[in-house]
Order: C-alpha cells, then structure tokens, then sequence
C-alpha cells in the first residue's frame, strides 16, 4: 500500500478521530459506503501493530502520495 494524506472534511463527526482532521496513514481502500483507512499503532514506534478506522466516504479526503 501507498501513504496516504486523510483529511475528515465532517465540521463536528459524530464519530472517533483518534489521529485527528489531518494525518498520514499507511495505506486506505474503499469498503461500500466507507473508507478504511489503515495505519500503525504504536507508542514507541517500533510496534508492528495495525489499526483500521472506518469513516463514511462522504466525510473523507484522501491523498495518496
């Protein structure tokens, strides 16, 4: 998967944003009415771990780079 720039255009989601409005993630792909966005979950940025956010489609602006 590419890095992907994600923006949430929502002004007020009723959802969690863990990361933010704005962020780089490790990759994303479409799942229907959503975006998944998957990225590393790490404290020490050594992890390995990997967390996918489920966003509507409408409410997301990716960038893939």
């Amino acid at each position: 998967m590419e890095k992907v720039i994600v923006e949430i255009s929502n002004i007020s989601p009723e959802y969690p944003i863990p990361y933010g409005k704005k962020y780089e993630a490790k990759g994303a792909y479409r799942q229907g009415k959503y975006i998944v966005v998957v990225g590393h979950l790490s404290k020490d940025g050594k992890s390995d771990n990997t967390i996918r956010i489920k966003y509507p489609a409408s409410d997301v602006k990716i960038k893939f780079v």
